[in-house]
């Protein structure tokens, strides 16, 4: 066979893989796109945040990182890790995610699965954490990262498998989840991922005050800071530009308007939520 011949098959057998698989892809799991947002569907009014009310929102968060911090069993002055972390974590972070979708409104009738993805680096190496297959119906998450982040992240990939494909959304949802959890060093983590959001908000928007802020903080969460960070520097990003252009177009394609910035809407999202919990507070009470 001449060799123009071969390089039509070859690429029309590349097309039509490419194909089936976009196909199976919407079918099992990307028409989730196309759903209501999670602020209609929780009548929720995120509006933008001053660098004051990030500042408010930090410290509150920091308040509760550190009321979370002593209830983890183990814990002392030095970083957390995996001697902290509690066995068979799947089977509790499950069951987190489905109740909090359940409250919302939201199905979550499937059992997925989580999984830790090796060779460790794999996916930070790319500026990813986790991501969830729809092929295999399980969640994945790097073998790499810190354990302090472990929790969130899987929560988040979780929401991802119950169908919410906002990147927000699903921190947002990870957030709660992982904050209503009676194991102390889940909670820790789950406060410590949004808190993450807010120190690289109110360091863009108060770049000095965020300086005063970090003098003044406490030497227990300025140590877990460092070591997840370590940790993060172990491996770094190869591709960052083409990394964060390919994955931005990619979200913008399916209909995410922020792309790649959808992921600091949770900040946004709590804001609004706690808002709107403190409104109904002040009508029960009426």
């Amino acid at each position: 066979m001449p060799w123009p011949q071969r390089l039509l098959r070859a690429s029309f057998s590349l097309l039509s893989f490419l194909g089936t698989t976009l196909f199976w892809f919407l079918f099992l799991w990307g028409f989730n796109y196309g759903r209501i947002p999670i602020e209609t569907q929780l009548a929720l009014q995120p509006h933008a945040l001053d660098s004051a009310q990030i500042r408010q929102a930090l410290f509150t968060e920091t308040d509760l990182l550190l009321r979370a911090r002593p209830t983890i069993p183990g814990a002392d002055s030095t970083a957390l890790n995996r001697k902290q972390l509690p066995p068979d974590l799947e089977a509790h972070i499950r069951p987190l995610v489905e109740a909090q979708l359940r409250e919302m409104g939201y199905p979550a009738a499937s059992r997925l699965r989580a999984r830790r993805l090796l060779p460790r680096g794999i996916l930070l190496r790319i500026s990813t954490a986790g991501f969830y297959l729809p092929f295999t119906g399980e969640c994945n998450l790097d073998a790499g990262l810190h354990p302090i982040q472990i929790p969130f992240v899987m929560a988040h990939e979780f929401a991802h498998g119950y169908g919410i494909t906002d990147e927000g959304a699903c921190n947002f949802i990870a957030y709660l989840a992982c904050c209503r959890a009676p194991d102390g060093f889940i909670r820790y983590s789950g406060h410590y991922g949004y808190w993450r959001y807010l120190r690289s908000a109110f360091y863009r928007l108060a770049p000095d005050a965020f300086e005063a802020y970090l003098a003044d903080l406490d030497p227990v969460l300025r140590t877990d800071a460092r070591a997840v960070r370590k940790n993060s520097e172990a491996y770094p990003d190869l591709f960052p530009k083409f990394r964060n252009l390919t994955y931005d177009t990619y979200l913008k394609a399916q209909g995410v308007r922020e792309g790649l910035r959808s992921y600091n809407r949770v900040v946004l999202l709590v804001d609004a939520w706690r808002k709107t919990r403190e409104s109904e507070t002040t009508l029960d009470t009426h």
